[in-house]
């Protein structure tokens, strides 16, 4: 009998307005894939490929319109599936070719309804680290403040006393030094490193089923990067947690995700294992070649790789590709192609693997 994935994303796509407020523009089209429970999933692609708008979509907070226009996003938990964006039809966003008061005021009609849905979970099912620390915690609190109220929140525990003996146990678990002492600490008085561990504490708290990672590591040196990999590492095996990490640096992901997703222009363009994916094969779409090589030369991948749409609804990589044959060059440049199998758990969307 095969297990209920713990989430299941299904066609979701997501649209934002220009600069300008008139054309609408894709954020995210048609995503899919699911993630087991206790496994690992990886995110890759440089910025601006829609890695962090798909994680701001499993908590329901993108908070722009028209934002979600599609899809469903199910969370299995204690033996029940529900539907996060359920009834997301009943809330149409009319007249979506130019922004108005009146668009805005159906997109804040939707939300209130759709944030019921992600209230019950976002939290307590599902936490998050943000990709910079600092910034995400409030400065004015101190972080054990912080990280009560997150218990207080989402936990059954209510007295003082044991809420901070539990704050006080997690920032033990994760390798904080001294948590007595960093209890009272406001983020700015921690280094980058301490202030990623406090944030990890408190996104498991509340003990999760889920913890999103959006760049564990970005701004941290190496030592710290690998100290907060072994951290996640052991954390998701003693706590038997379902993971997803967002990240630029490939290592991170060979290290801790068993499969990965490769984003481009807002499309998954290839998925697979994490092995599958980026070992070394012939078998592999021309951008995530492109990536791997960007690793290995030391490269940035934020936006390195330029991306180009094109207008007739061709392939996003059409202009970036150098692995177009005449076979596939008219196909390229007029049709985006599908997600095609090619192995057991890998599909890639590129008509070089299309039969055409």
């Amino acid at each position: 009998m095969n297990e209920v994935p713990l989430l299941k994303v299904s066609n979701l796509s997501v649209n934002f307005y220009n600069s300008e407020n008139i054309d609408v523009v894709s954020a995210l089209s048609d995503i899919s894939f699911s993630l087991a429970q206790k496994q690992c999933l990886g995110i890759i692609g440089e910025s601006g490929s829609g890695k962090s708008v798909t994680l701001l979509s499993l908590l329901g907070l993108m908070n722009t319109a028209p934002g979600i226009t599609s899809g469903t996003i199910e969370f299995s938990r204690d033996d029940t599936t529900i539907n996060l964006l359920e009834n997301l039809d009943n809330y149409p966003l009319h007249d979506i070719g130019s922004i108005s008061s009146i668009v805005q005021r159906q997109f804040n009609r939707r939300k209130e309804q759709l944030n019921k849905n992600f209230q019950a979970i976002r939290g307590k099912q599902i936490s998050i680290i943000f990709q910079n620390p600092k910034l995400a915690f409030n400065p004015y609190y101190s972080i054990g403040h912080q990280i009560c109220e997150m218990i207080q929140l989402h936990t059954d525990i209510n007295s003082e006393e044991k809420v901070k003996a539990k704050a006080l146990s997690w920032l033990e678990r994760v390798g904080m030094d001294d948590p007595e002492a960093r209890f009272y600490n406001n983020p700015y008085g921690l280094s980058g490193g301490l202030c990623q561990r406090a944030m990890i504490a408190m996104a498991l708290a509340s003990e999760p089923s889920l913890l999103i990672a959006d760049e564990p590591t970005t701004g941290l040196d190496t030592i710290l990067q690998r100290n907060i990999l072994n951290l996640l590492h052991d954390l998701q095996q003693e706590l038997s947690l379902s993971m997803i990490i967002v990240s630029h640096d490939l290592k991170v992901i060979q290290t801790l995700c068993k499969d990965v997703l490769v984003y481009h222009s807002g499309m998954i363009i290839e998925k697979g294992t994490t092995k599958q994916v980026l070992a070394s094969s012939e078998n592999k779409h021309p951008y995530t070649r492109q990536l791997i090589q960007c690793e290995l030369n030391s490269v940035c991948l934020a936006g390195d790789i330029l991306i180009q749409n094109v207008d007739n609804g061709g392939c996003p990589y059409y202009y970036s590709c150098d692995e177009i044959t005449s076979r596939i060059s008219k196909t390229c440049a007029q049709s985006n192609p599908s997600l095609h199998n090619i192995d057991d758990d890998h599909a890639i969307r590129c008509w070089k693997y299309h039969d055409i």
